[in-house]
């Protein structure tokens, strides 16, 4: 295979036209796969809903009808996922103010870092209070 990378783009058409066509027998089942998952989560909420009029998080929702494991799994996984969002939109932010400023980028880092402070800063309280473990 061709790598493109190292060809003209023009030269990359017939290369990325072959995968494509490939590929396009995988969208019909990648499209119901993903609208069963859709609907699995849309009547999970809906049963969550009806269940706990009152609200409720993952924890208590997994701890009450899966057990205390089931409920700190689903609590660690929120606070992975919370960590990875606010680092990949950092991220994106920081690197398309560099790409329009070109000579901030040694200074990648530094801004990284002011506005993780700034973020945190500004949702601490919320986030301290979330991950308690309740008594």
């Amino acid at each position: 295979m061709v790598f493109c990378s190292r060809l003209q783009p023009a030269q990359c058409w017939p290369t990325v036209h072959m995968i494509s066509r490939a590929g396009l027998r995988f969208s019909l089942p990648i499209t119901v796969a993903v609208s069963a998952i859709l609907t699995i989560v849309y009547f999970s909420y809906r049963q969550t809903i009806s269940g706990y009029p009152q609200g409720a998080g993952s924890y208590t929702v997994a701890k009450e009808n899966l057990g205390t494991y089931a409920g700190l799994l689903a609590a660690a996984a929120l606070m992975i996922d919370y960590t990875l969002n606010v680092a990949v939109g950092i991220s994106a932010g920081i690197g398309a103010l560099v790409s329009a400023f070109p000579p901030l980028q040694r200074y990648t880092l530094l801004l990284c870092l002011a506005v993780l402070f700034l973020t945190m800063s500004g949702n601490s309280k919320p986030k301290i209070r979330t991950s308690r473990s309740p008594s």
